[in-house]
């Protein structure tokens, strides 16, 4: 009797033992396999994926070129574009957004009107925003903040965005090349620019080309 409880005593523990390295096993198997986690993206932004952005491979670095066509946009409001995106064990840095990548897509009447705002806030890795990326992206609306990573806006890259009503360039440690009529058109009703507390980069409203008279940097 003795050992017949001796036996089931035991037995729980040996399947318990085998049940939890087979956990373990099947937990080490999983974590070297998955990817880490990337960025967590904003409620209702387009998803960073494949299946909806274009883009050129140089390296690890990616260009964005645009959106695919004709797509359904309707359940999303935001643009947001990552530091980084991970494909399989590959991290590719966004590096660049291209010449005329999202010119005129997001307008008030056109298929993409429910896209109205634009998230670089964490493009931590973009230098370039290319001519006329944005151009005539009139249904963008509220703040564009341009993160310090960026040292290349191309020619009218943001122009006729009049739905914008605050540049945020409060992280830059430097002026960008910033080409001409890069921000025409913005609207003429005025807005403000945020810039950082630090005089000595001598950023004026002059600084964003085309940018109208009447925006202003407000005193800090």
């Amino acid at each position: 009797m003795k050992k017949n409880k001796w036996i089931l005593s035991v037995v729980p523990s040996v399947i318990l033992g085998i049940f939890g390295v087979g956990m373990l096993i099947s937990t080490t198997s999983c974590s070297k396999n998955s990817n880490p986690p990337g960025p967590t993206p904003p409620e209702g932004s387009i998803p960073f994926t494949k299946e909806y952005f274009d883009w050129d491979e140089n390296g690890n670095s990616l260009t964005i070129t645009g959106l695919k066509s004709d797509l359904d946009l309707d359940a999303y409001n935001t643009l947001w574009i990552p530091p980084v995106f991970l494909d399989g064990d590959t991290q590719y840095n966004v590096t660049s957004i291209a010449n005329n990548a999202f010119r005129d897509a997001f307008n008030n009447g056109d298929a993409y009107h429910t896209i109205t705002n634009l998230d670089l806030t964490i493009a931590i890795n973009l230098n370039t925003i290319g001519q006329y990326a944005f151009e005539d992206c009139s249904g963008l609306t509220g703040m564009l903040t341009i993160p310090s990573s960026v040292d290349n806006i191309g020619y009218m890259g943001f122009s006729g965005c009049v739905g914008f009503n605050i540049i945020n360039a409060s992280t830059w440690t430097a002026i960008p090349t910033i080409g001409n009529d890069a921000f025409s058109g913005f609207n003429s009703l005025g807005g403000a620019v945020i810039v950082p507390p630090n005089p000595g980069l001598g950023i004026t409203i002059g600084t964003f080309k085309g940018l109208p008279s009447t925006w202003i940097i407000p005193l800090v």
